[in-house]
């Protein structure tokens, strides 16, 4: 069982980049196949997931309201933002729970 199906989607933290203590690694998915980039990792780890950009990035910010979506960042500075702005303000979801998480993704 991952760690995103262990997490208690009403009472997750809503917390800033900076208060992370660390950034988990998404490493390998399901399959166990190799993936053409980052973000085809991604979205094979969190099967059903759609993917909101086409950025090819090592940095992923997942968010589980609603469907589960997936949006590839360059840079930690650009991810961060991003997950620092729906955390505060909601996402892009109809009904946003605050259920974003933050991933680095290695191959």
């Amino acid at each position: 069982m991952s760690i995103d199906e262990r997490v208690n989607p009403r009472t997750v933290n809503r917390m800033a980049v900076r208060e992370l203590r660390t950034v988990p690694t998404l490493t390998e998915c399901s399959c166990g196949r190799p993936h053409r980039d980052p973000l085809a990792l991604a979205l094979c780890a969190y099967p059903g997931a759609t993917a909101t950009s086409q950025t090819v990035g090592e940095w992923v910010f997942v968010s589980h309201c609603g469907r589960t979506t997936i949006t590839a960042f360059k840079t930690l500075r650009e991810a961060g933002r991003v997950f620092d702005h729906s955390n505060a303000f909601g996402c892009a979801a109809e009904q946003c729970r605050g259920w974003h998480v933050l991933r680095v993704v290695a191959q």
